[in-house]
């Protein structure tokens, strides 16, 4: 076996339809190979961190090694079974749709995406009934921008609230370039902070922002 600092790469592009198929399996694909992304792990313990059956992980541990997705790092050595430990052959995996023949664009972007929005709407819920006992979907018009969210009837401070709002805007194109910048800054700027700090608070947070045609 080569070793992995050899093989593993920064980023790597599925060249092969069969590989793809096997990576266009959304939130199944992203719960599998993320506690494999950018560090080692074992089977059992990315299981755990992945909330997954051992003998479902170790299915598909199986399939992306045979498929030149996971590098096996090191084995350990022990009584019984060795314990071998991955890492996804690096941290930028590619997958060309036109490689992908059974879904369109949007029912791969939907598949991926279904889990991060079911689990942002879960915590929004959550975190709203713990604020409030009753709450009520908001429609309104605010500076001529069409808005929905839902909000507590009782008056809680905005920076207590979960942030979910929907807008329809119509912007020039310099204002729509400027918005998608800040946007980007702002993000970048508390991604860099991740991790850093006493008494932190897991978040899931969405950037979104598409032009309607």
């Amino acid at each position: 076996m080569l070793p992995a600092e050899l093989i593993w790469q920064k980023s790597f592009t599925v060249s092969d339809e069969k590989t793809a198929e096997l990576l266009a399996h959304g939130t199944q694909t992203i719960n599998v190979l993320s506690p494999f992304m950018g560090k080692e792990n074992t089977s059992k313990k990315a299981a755990l961190e992945a909330n997954i059956k051992l003998n479902v992980m170790a299915y598909w541990v199986h399939k992306f090694f045979a498929a030149g997705i996971l590098i096996r790092t090191r084995t350990e050595k022990r009584a019984g079974r060795p314990v071998h430990h991955y890492r996804a052959v690096a941290d930028q995996i590619f997958v060309p749709t036109q490689l992908i023949v059974r879904a369109s664009d949007f029912e791969l972007l939907l598949s991926v995406q279904q889990q991060e929005y079911e689990l942002f709407s879960a915590n929004v819920a959550r975190q709203g009934r713990k604020l409030s006992a009753e709450w009520c979907l908001h429609y309104f018009c605010l500076e001529s921008v069409q808005h929905w969210t839902m909000i507590p009837l009782e008056q809680i401070k905005q920076k207590d609230r979960p942030l979910h709002d929907w807008s329809h805007l119509e912007l020039s194109s310099a204002a729509l370039e400027e918005l998608k910048q800040e946007l980007w800054d702002l993000t970048k700027k508390y991604h860099a902070l991740n991790g850093q700090g006493s008494r932190r608070k897991r978040v899931t947070l969405h950037l979104g922002l598409a032009e309607i045609t």
